[in-house]
């Protein structure tokens, strides 16, 4: 399967349907704006597209952007207005970020132990069949 540009796959879309390009053109646009806001709303750690995918939010990219948002929030003057307003927008991302790394970590440790009581009990049964041939 090629990847197709947007305009190629709404160009051959609008001709399959025959609807007007620009009707095609402004529902994918619609969508993926879409699929931008509640990826990046950070309610939710992934976001399942059926048929395309699960977009899922990159640990360290975050870890990088709490870093710098942190530097920000060390920086702003609170007795202004304005400064208040950015601390008050900053604040509530960060903690909606941490929120999402302590879920990501507790994914992966949960991840991991099944991952190790998998591996130790296919280990434990190639040890049988060893040891029954042996003999």
């Amino acid at each position: 399967m090629n990847p197709r540009k947007p305009k190629q796959a709404i160009k051959k879309a609008a001709q399959l349907e025959d609807v007007n390009e620009q009707l095609v053109s402004d529902l994918t646009h619609f969508f993926w704006i879409r699929v931008r806001k509640d990826v990046s709303s950070l309610n939710y750690a992934r976001v399942k597209i059926q048929n395309f995918g699960t977009f899922t939010v990159r640990y360290n990219k975050m870890e990088d952007q709490i870093a710098k948002y942190q530097e920000i929030l060390g920086k702003l003057n609170m007795t202004r207005y304005r400064d208040y307003r950015i601390f008050d927008e900053l604040s509530s991302r960060v903690e909606k970020m941490n929120k999402l790394i302590d879920q990501l970590k507790t994914e992966y440790e949960e991840r991991s132990k099944h991952y190790e009581i998998k591996n130790a009990n296919r280990k434990s049964e190639d040890d049988l069949d060893e040891s029954e041939t042996d003999s």
